[in-house]
């Protein structure tokens, strides 16, 4: 069983981009740890991300600013996506 928080991750390869994957496996991943025991699911994408900000938001995720580990992100993850960003969901 689970305690506390849990970090979610994902990655999508460029060729299953756009066909809902990120979002479906997202979804079943929060349920999972809900059921698990989780109290609290965070999450990181950089703000103009707008794919992983879709899943997020599409999973229930609520923005709550920017991540503590923005000064940590390297310049070269950036890739013009801007700030790091911390999304956070609670159980239902």
């Amino acid at each position: 069983m689970l305690s506390g928080t849990v970090t979610l991750g994902y990655a999508v390869l460029p060729g299953f981009e756009g066909r809902g994957c990120a979002t479906e496996l997202a979804g079943g991943l929060v349920q999972w740890a809900f059921n698990a025991g989780a109290k609290r699911i965070f999450a990181t994408t950089f703000e103009r991300h707008d794919a992983s900000v879709r899943v997020l938001e599409k999973n229930g995720f609520v923005c709550e600013g920017v991540s503590s580990e923005e000064a940590a992100a390297a310049e070269s993850d950036r890739q013009g996506r801007g700030r790091l960003m911390l999304f956070a969901r609670d159980p239902k």
